[in-house]
């Protein structure tokens, strides 16, 4: 009941001028004005409020401090840390630009180097740029790299299976979506696995470029040779060498034209020269990955700055 009197008092005071005479050289503050008096008031350890601002999110929508302070409790509650939230935004970027790289040099890999502009290959290109860029995640300071990576690998699954159910595969059955990822998840580990394994071979045997491009050759072109390389898992061979052929490694091309005259022998003869080019390439993004900063990454100025993480050369 005292205290409540006293505070009650207290904000009375706030507007109640006095004579100069009467201030108490201990109170916390008085600021005079020009009719020799002084308005008194009096500070308690609660900020004062000010006009809250909205929260401008990515998509553009405005949302209010209220709503941003429920999100951040409710994120908390579910494990998650501004570190994560920040590495949760930053690699849906990051992921964006890797699986655009295709669309980008389509020119390069379906008329150079005969890969058919279907959906695996959009899969095994992309998946090459994804795995230039969590070797850089993974040399990140802990737990940074971890988050970062995981993250980065969830979008791309995500962006995959919408990309199935999308209007382009048109594929609906739940068994069937469920199988096709499987054996992307399977695709996806072998070709990181065996990317770091070709890099890591020791280079004073001047056998690790040779290793890299094998692993290219295997993954990207199916091992295929022939008929314009055939692209991956031998597309361009006739169909009663492929049971196992899926839609979605099926070339976009109109019914009445002929895959296998798609392509000339000529890209079969430049051939060792498409892969010569795709290990420097894969050599010379390893260098420029090397130099991009943590900070870099962390700041998200991948879009803005040419040193960003995502900034790929020309192949």
């Amino acid at each position: 009941m005292a205290t409540s009197i006293t505070r009650t008092a207290a904000r009375r005071l706030l507007s109640t001028t006095i004579p100069e005479k009467n201030i108490n050289p201990n109170w916390p503050r008085a600021i005079l004005n020009n009719n020799n008096q002084s308005n008194i008031r009096y500070f308690n350890s609660s900020p004062a409020r000010t006009e809250s601002k909205q929260v401008i999110g990515r998509s553009g929508k405005a949302y209010s401090p209220t709503t941003v302070k429920i999100v951040g409790a409710i994120g908390r509650l579910l494990g998650y840390t501004l570190q994560k939230s920040t590495a949760v935004t930053l690699t849906s970027d990051y992921y964006d630009r890797c699986a655009a790289r295709f669309e980008i040099e389509k020119q390069f890999w379906v008329e150079e180097c005969g890969l058919p502009d279907s959906f695996q290959t959009w899969f095994q290109v992309t998946q090459l740029h994804m795995w230039l860029i969590t070797v850089r995640f993974r040399s990140m300071k802990a737990p940074l790299g971890k988050y970062y990576l995981q993250e980065f690998v969830n979008h791309s699954f995500l962006d995959t299976e919408d990309r199935i159910r999308g209007p382009q595969n048109k594929i609906t059955k739940g068994t069937l979506i469920k199988n096709y990822m499987k054996i992307l998840l399977h695709q996806h580990r072998g070709f990181q696995t065996v990317l770091d394994w070709a890099i890591s071979r020791d280079p004073e045997l001047n056998q690790s470029d040779q290793f890299l491009a094998g692993v290219i050759w295997r993954n990207l072109f199916g091992a295929a040779w022939g008929k314009g390389m055939g692209g991956v898992k031998g597309i361009f061979d006739s169909k009663e060498d492929q049971p196992t052929t899926t839609p979605l490694q099926l070339p976009s091309t109109s019914e009445d034209e002929d895959p296998e005259q798609l392509h000339t022998f000529e890209n079969d003869v430049k051939f060792p020269e498409t892969l010569e080019r795709l290990v420097i390439f894969i050599r010379r993004e390893l260098v420029r990955l090397d130099q991009v900063s943590d900070k870099t990454i962390i700041t998200g100025q991948s879009s803005t700055d040419q040193a960003g993480l995502t900034q790929f050369n020309k192949i």
